[in-house]
């Protein structure tokens, strides 16, 4: 059939298990993703989040569900959630346009703070949440790589006049899982979330909704 054909030749990161709630054919998905595929532009606005120029969920979905498969001797995954700590109060207090600038701030400074060659995915799901999903050393420290991201992130917010708003600090919440053995990105998210949650609520901090799946 030609449509099994084509999905042949399309590359990974567009055929990624649909939603089960959506709306969309199979055949339609493969006419979307061919188009994406011959037009650079659509496929790179099919990847990244509009606003910050990070990956989206579906992407981010694609590249560590594939980095999943993948052994690469002498290294291994590490998966990041990464929450904004205090973000509405940044909104309410300073508007929209500093919180869009806040968001596109953390997406450079968490790409500023891994090493070159480690970053595989750098995605902003939704909201003020990021993931990340790095390939790094056997023998790296995970927390001491967190550390350094919320380290990076909190520092170039208080140089852009953006960490503090009123008696509130904005900053970053990060959670960190490694990769040992056989898994799914669900249940990494959901490990790491939790994680992230625990430092967020450690700080005397709250997260009152939950993170979409």
């Amino acid at each position: 059939m030609w449509t099994s054909t084509l999905a042949a030749d399309l590359p990974a990161e567009l055929l990624v298990r649909p939603n089960p709630q959506s709306k969309l054919s199979p055949a339609r998905r493969v006419r979307r993703a061919l188009a994406e595929l011959l037009c650079p532009e659509l496929r790179r606005e099919a990847a990244e989040d509009p606003l910050t120029g990070a990956l989206n969920r579906r992407a981010d979905q694609a590249v560590t569900g594939r980095a999943l498969t993948e052994r690469c001797a002498g290294t291994r995954l590490l998966r990041f959630q990464a929450d904004l700590d205090n973000f509405k109060a940044l909104n309410d207090t300073f508007g929209h346009q500093a919180g869009d600038a806040a968001l596109c701030l953390v997406r450079r400074s968490l790409e500023q703070a891994t090493r070159d060659g480690d970053l595989l995915s750098l995605a902003r799901p939704g909201g003020d949440e990021f993931a990340l999903t790095l390939r790094v050393a056997a023998h790296a420290d995970p927390e001491a790589i967190r550390d350094r991201i919320e380290q990076t992130v909190n520092e170039a917010l208080a140089q852009a006049g953006l960490r503090n708003v009123g008696r509130k600090r904005v900053g970053i919440s990060v959670g960190v899982v490694p990769v040992d053995g056989r898994t799914t990105l669900y249940a990494l998210d959901a490990a790491a979330d939790a994680a992230a949650r625990a430092r967020k609520q450690a700080r005397g901090l709250s997260r009152p909704r939950s993170r979409a799946g």
